[in-house]
C-alpha cells in the first residue's frame, strides 16, 4: 500500500495489508526486517532524515515508531479517532506529522524519545 526509501537509498520500507512493515535491501531485494505490531493494514511509512527511525501509519488508528537498525518497536503513538492515513518526518527529524480519516493532523515531538 505504501513505500519509502531510506535517505541513503540502501533500504526500501513498505507497508501492506498484512499489517506489517517490510524493510528490504534495495540492491538485493532481500528482506532485512519484518516489523509486526499493528492490527490493521499499513497506510503510510516514513524514514527519518538520519535513517535511524521508521514510522508507520495504520488502519488500527495508531502510529508506530521503529528502530531501523534493530527492527524493534520504539513507541506506539495513540490519539487519532480513526485510521491513520499518512506520516511524514520534518526535514530536521525532530517532529513527525500524522493525518487521519478523523480530519485531524497531529504533530509529535520525537526528540524526547530514546533514539537508537
Amino acid at each position: 500500500m505504501c513505500v519509502a526509501f531510506s535517505p541513503d537509498g540502501k533500504r526500501l520500507v513498505g507497508g501492506s495489508t498484512d499489517n506489517a512493515v517490510h524493510v528490504t535491501d534495495a540492491a538485493t531485494g532481500k528482506e532485512i526486517h519484518l516489523l509486526r505490531g499493528h492490527t490493521g493494514a499499513i497506510r503510510s511509512v516514513a524514514v527519518s532524515p538520519d535513517g535511524k527511525l521508521l514510522a508507520s501509519a495504520s488502519q488500527d488508528n495508531t502510529v508506530r515508531l521503529w528502530d531501523a537498525e534493530r527492527g524493534k518497536e520504539v513507541l506506539s503513538l495513540k490519539g487519532h479517532g480513526d485510521l491513520v492515513l499518512s506520516v511524514a518526518f520534518s526535514p530536521d527529524g525532530r517532529r513527525l506529522a500524522s493525518s487521519s480519516a478523523d480530519g485531524v493532523v497531529k504533530v509529535w515531538d520525537v526528540t524526547r524519545l530514546d533514539r537508537p
